[in-house]
């Protein structure tokens, strides 16, 4: 007996895009689209897409949604540009029907799909969630899961589908092998794309490099702001490619004292990703418990990323000017490049953007308190416990010997080599004291936080070609601001580096490679390095 499409039971109704993969005449593969109006009704839109449809696979090209959705540039040419097209004005409602969007793949490409699909299907939350596949000797494929997205941003993403982009060949210079360094290389190194990571120092890290553990430390604001957004969306990348990093990640969750009243703080929260806890013993407060955070052993974790033949790793090249000829970039010695991600603090002004333009913040000297056991026999299989303070976030790591305690540091502290373990205010745990715990404090490495604690990540505008327009930009600040061609910022990332990085390195891949969008647009806008070039200006 032949499968029957389901069909949802949720009343939101759903909208459904095909785009094929035009790298290679042969491929069969493409990027498919699945927005729905809530997120509550994902589960059941999901399952009517993991079923086979009766009707065999469309060809490529014949479009997925249903008759109404014709002449909308999903139909007889997906890539054509609907220039003037009903999806790039207000957006004056949605089309129901089929809501297969695998429809268009051929048949083994639909069945990876739907195996990816049952492997890791989407939360119920707001958002876009994107699930990824390969075959053997194919293209790159994927289908993009968006919920809950305003007008603004659903117009902005079916205009993709719609219209598509363009692939951003060359060779790419990556300044940095930080995490935000070491993370973009592998992301275009997974695509395929050959990268120059250089590094001004003789080992990775960066500002972390004398950290054995790091963990991820989502941000949580009762209005869902942007920093509880990006939290979310890098969460659910991370724990979808958490195949590719082995045992240099290791899942085992995150606590975090609730500063306000959890429900609050959880919206727009599915369950699986956070969900508030009674602990004992914690003064009475409400903790919020992440059982999909993980702690990385830095060293291993950086290794893994930049072990692809694909990166040409730099050691002792450090990048003091950048030039750009009118097609291509050249950095001291090393080029041409077509691309050029800038993603460390030390070297943002050698975007061209300067102070107040860029992130007018601080710089934290992110010192922690690293202890070691005397044995191994004191081994945890890894815990993260953590608490808001009125200063930020303490915190503490424990895997294998090491242990890693940040918290507001102390009015004065001795030198790293000869700090004890009970000078410390911060370490209050007598079964450590009392088990010889040698403990040390790491050297100070800055790092940036803007000051409205969001990171730097996309394009950088020509701050020179605005500021000649400043009057047009004032008048109408909804016009786009020119670009320095191939350039991009990833840095910022203040605390959150193990969290942000990865989804940063993916959002600036999946730009250059011409794939869909990681975030939505208002998330991009929110973390552009325009920002404060444009707020400037406004306030002006």
């Amino acid at each position: 007996m032949a499968p029957q499409q389901a069909q949802p039971t949720a009343s939101a109704s759903t909208i459904t895009r095909f785009r094929p993969e035009r790298r290679s005449s042969q491929s069969t593969a493409g990027h498919g689209l699945l927005l729905v109006d809530e997120p509550a009704s994902l589960v059941a839109t999901i399952a009517a897409a993991l079923v086979e449809p009766p009707s065999g696979p469309l060809a490529p090209g014949a479009g997925s949604g249903s008759g109404s959705d014709s002449g909308s540039g999903s139909g007889a040419n997906p890539g054509a540009n609907p220039e003037g097209g009903p999806d790039t004005g207000p957006d004056t409602g949605t089309r129901t029907g089929q809501t297969d969007p695998l429809g268009a793949l051929a048949a083994d490409q639909r069945a990876a799909a739907r195996r990816a699909l049952a492997a890791a299907p989407p939360l119920a939350c707001r958002g876009l969630q994107r699930i990824d596949w390969q075959l053997p000797g194919e293209a790159p494929a994927s289908l993009t899961v968006a919920a809950g997205l305003g007008p603004a941003d659903r117009r902005r993403l079916l205009a993709w589908f719609d219209s598509g982009a363009e692939v951003q060949d060359g060779p790419i210079l990556v300044v940095g092998a930080g995490l935000a360094g070491c993370s973009a290389a592998a992301a275009l190194a997974r695509r395929g794309r050959r990268v120059v990571l250089a590094e001004a120092g003789n080992h990775l890290g960066g500002a972390i490099a004398g950290i054995p553990l790091i963990a991820q430390h989502p941000a949580l604001s009762g209005d869902d702001n942007p920093r509880s957004r990006l939290s979310r969306a890098a969460l659910l990348l991370a724990w979808r490619q958490r195949q590719e990093d082995g045992p240099s990640l290791v899942w085992c969750g995150r606590e975090q004292r609730a500063d306000s009243a959890p429900d609050r703080l959880l919206a727009g929260w599915p369950l699986e990703l956070a969900h508030a806890v009674q602990a004992e013993g914690r003064d009475g407060q409400a903790w919020i418990h992440f059982p999909r955070c993980a702690l990385a052993v830095t060293a291993d974790y950086l290794a893994r990323l930049v072990a692809s033949p694909a990166i040409d790793l730099r050691f002792d090249h450090r990048v003091a000017h950048l030039d750009h000829d009118g097609s291509q970039w050249w950095a001291d010695g090393l080029g041409p490049f077509a691309v050029v991600i800038i993603a460390t603090p030390d070297h943002v002004a050698l975007s061209g953007l300067a102070p107040p333009w860029t992130a007018a913040g601080h710089r934290d000297p992110g010192q922690v308190r690293i202890g070691k056991r005397p044995d191994a026999g004191m081994a945890s299989p890894g815990r993260i416990r953590g608490g808001s303070r009125r200063h930020g976030d303490d915190y503490r790591l424990e895997l294998g010997r090491s242990i890693v305690m940040a918290a507001p540091a102390p009015a004065s502290s001795a030198p790293a080599s000869s700090a004890p373990a009970d000078s410390d205010p911060a370490d209050s745990d007598p079964a450590a004291r009392a088990a010889g715990v040698a403990w040390r404090l790491s050297p100070p490495a800055l790092r940036l936080d803007p000051i409205d604690h969001l990171p730097l990540i996309g394009p950088v505008p020509d701050q020179a070609a605005i500021l000649a327009r400043a009057g047009a930009y004032q008048r109408n600040d909804r016009l786009p601001y020119p670009l320095r061609p191939g350039l991009f910022l990833l840095t910022g990332l203040g605390g959150r580096g193990l969290l942000w990085s990865r989804l940063g390195a993916e959002m600036l891949a999946a730009r250059l490679q011409g794939e869909p969008p990681v975030v939505e647009a208002s998330l991009e806008a929110a973390i552009d390095p325009a920002r404060f070039l444009r707020r400037r200006l406004r306030r002006s």
